[in-house]
């Protein structure tokens, strides 16, 4: 039985192991030899960026003739990596976290952890390995630099500031390209490949790999998939390219990790501009994962300047909890950066947060939700206050207590969804018909709460008609009306004779009905008269299910099972909470009867309060409110008094 690999210790805290990987044919095992060094030496070192995949190491290579175990990815990569004998007999000098750092020794560990950011830095080249290849992938790669070239075309800025110094992508111009000439890729035989590669590589939904390319040079970076590669600046441009042009990509979903490429570029462009900080590292990777609840803070450790790593030298890997790691980044963030613009990723309720120990107000990075909801830029503007202030476990902020909680709904499942919705809708034509003479009171509060706010009001109008369309069904199948029904009324015969636009395809198909039902929330007489309709003597239903909007199926299915819930504020406004405790056997809603909105200076909108007995707070999280900017204290012509608020 061959004899398991031993580590001996690395004495200097500048010191590093290289990776001699040794030539091989693809059906040889995998021989490395391991070298201490200096950091001096990584000039001719190249650094392997990869995903772990599976924490099971369970295949085997061999590190000086001894069985050293790793995961199957590290695997698959060293052997696509190494030179082929013959024709050449040349070894690869490589730097590997699994490999290079003995993952068994406590004290070794967070030492290099300390100098990653040097390593891949100063590396002479950095491999970012993001899986094998698949059917046609050497093709799709042939697409990468016709993408690029397009991309460069287009003059897209990257990583510009606002007035407020929140992040954002300022678009300088229109794609300034053939669109004609740049569709017709997407006939090609390979295309499927290339939307592979851009959308499902989860190498670029991993933390740890941020700051792995951000520290790298773009001109030494190369993107490696199986036996084909391409420079990282290609890929990305590729990436860039179909991001901003829709018609390029499959759906929706496609964004995520076309994100998460583009916002890559961004973090390392500035990181090389000395232009980051700590929030820009936070809000940019919100929605990268990671293994172990200390790796939010770790994974994100190089791209810290020295000036901000010093004052968390204390932080130990194995020694410090989540909780005191969490603490103390989100009050350094507070100090330093002299905001509140982390309440955006607090979307969470602190009951179904597992740090329990932690603070309302801190970083909560256990459970957040995989959408930013909007920003209100206007408050910012009106809220002119002093810093929030930490002290210890209390966070001493500015803002306006605007309204309180009186009413709310069981939390979303998929159970009573529609039921929520169309009472919610029934409250709102009862609770708003004395305020508003209009006939779109109750259904526009509501389209915005359920869908607007998780789209960031991208094609509003779209959006609004796509939500009426299904809610109409929704309602018409509560009442029982069928399209047989519908067409008999008099009152809606008598409406469509009047608006010809509508007599073409007056109620003949459910299409035609739908459409109607969609001008019907215009109209107040008709919204009645539906309401009147006896119901269809069949049980003939309305079967809208398959014909859904993909937009509002999206929307919807981020809400159910997640703890959330409507509430109605004694104002009359209608919300939706943070994600709360949907564990089975709690039903207890995220936001709660006597719950407070609230507006803090130095952050981006509408936060959710839950009174202390003591006149203090804690932080139920960031919600969403319609017509918040109503709100008579908000308005330009008034400068609010703010209260000084204590939020534990």
């Amino acid at each position: 039985m061959m004899e398991l690999f031993e580590y001996e210790s690395i004495e200097s805290p500048h010191d590093l192991r290289a990776c001699e990987l040794l030539p091989g044919n693809e059906d040889e095992d995998v021989h490395i030899k391991l070298y201490h060094q200096p950091l001096s030496a990584l000039k001719e070192c190249e650094a392997l960026s990869y995903e772990w995949g599976s924490q099971f190491k369970d295949n085997i290579i061999y590190c000086d003739g001894k069985i050293l175990k790793v995961t199957r990815n590290l695997m698959v990569a060293l052997k696509r990596l190494r030179n082929r004998k013959p024709p050449s007999s040349e070894s690869r000098l490589l730097w590997i976290d699994a490999v290079c750092i003995n993952q068994q020794d406590a004290d070794e560990v967070p030492k290099q952890i300390l100098i990653m950011s040097d390593i891949y830095a100063n590396a002479k080249r950095v491999l970012v390995w993001i899986g094998e290849e698949k059917t046609l992938t050497r093709e799709a790669f042939g697409i990468f630099p016709v993408l690029a070239m397009y991309y460069e075309k287009s003059v897209w800025p990257l990583g510009e500031f606002d007035e407020n110094n929140d992040w954002r992508i300022i678009r300088q111009s229109s794609i300034l390209v053939d669109g004609d000439r740049i569709e017709q890729l997407t006939q090609e035989e390979c295309w499927p490949s290339v939307l592979e590669l851009l959308t499902s590589r989860t190498y670029f939904t991993r933390l740890w790999m941020v700051q792995e390319v951000a520290l790298s040079r773009e001109t030494e970076t190369l993107v490696v998939c199986g036996n084909v590669f391409t420079t990282w600046a290609t890929f990305h441009r590729a990436a860039g390219m179909i991001l901003h042009c829709a018609f390029l990509r499959k759906s929706s979903k496609d964004q995520a990790i076309l994100g998460n490429i583009f916002n890559q570029k961004i973090i390392q462009k500035n990181f090389h501009n000395n232009t980051l900080t700590i929030w820009d590292c936070v809000h940019l990777t919100c929605i990268r994962e990671f293994s172990d609840l200390r790796d939010r803070y770790f994974g994100l450790l190089g791209l810290f300047n020295d000036e901000i790593r010093s004052q968390l030298a204390h932080i130990d890997y194995n020694r410090s909890a989540p909780e005191e790691i969490y603490q103390v980044c989100a009050t350094l963030l507070i100090r330093r950066e002299r905001h509140l613009y982390h309440f955006r990723l607090l979307n969470s309720a602190p009951a179904v947060n597992k740090l329990s120990k932690l603070s309302t107000w801190a970083l909560r990075f256990d459970h957040i939700a995989p959408w930013l909801l909007p920003t209100f830029p206007s408050i910012l503007e009106l809220l002119i206050a002093e810093d929030p202030v930490v002290e210890g476990m209390a966070l001493y902020a500015e803002g306006l207590i605007l309204d309180t909680v009186v009413r709310v709904s069981e939390n979303f499942s998929e159970r009573n969804l529609r039921a929520q919705v169309l009472e919610a809708y029934d409250q709102l034509e009862i609770s708003l018909g004395d305020l508003y003479d209009d006939d779109n009171k109750a259904i526009d509060p509501l389209w915005q709460a359920l869908i607007a706010f998780q789209q960031g009001f991208d094609d509003y109008g779209g959006c609004r008609h796509r939500f009426v369309t299904i809610f109409s069904r929704w309602m018409l199948d509560e009442l029982g009306i069928t399209p047989e029904t519908l067409a008999q009324n008099p009152t809606v015969r008598d409406l469509a004779k009047n608006y010809p636009r509508l007599a073409s395809t007056f109620p003949e198909t459910l299409e035609s009905v739908l459409d109607l039902r969609a001008f019907c929330e215009r109209s107040k007489e008709l919204n009645q008269a539906l309401r009147k309709t006896a119901a269809a003597p069949d049980d003939e239903k309305f079967v809208g299910i398959s014909m859904e909007s993909r937009l509002f199926q999206n929307a919807t299915s981020k809400l159910e099972n997640q703890g959330r819930n409507l509430f109605t504020s004694a104002k009359h406004q209608l919300g939706i909470g943070p994600m709360g405790d949907s564990r089975d056997g709690n039903i207890t809603p995220a936001v709660q009867v006597g719950d407070q909105i609230a507006v803090i200076a130095r952050t981006t909108g509408p936060v959710i309060l839950r009174p202390l007995d003591d006149g203090s707070y804690i932080l139920v999280g960031y919600g969403y409110i319609t017509y918040l900017l109503d709100a008579p204290c908000l308005q330009p012509s008034k400068v609010p008094r703010l209260s000084r608020l204590r939020i534990y």
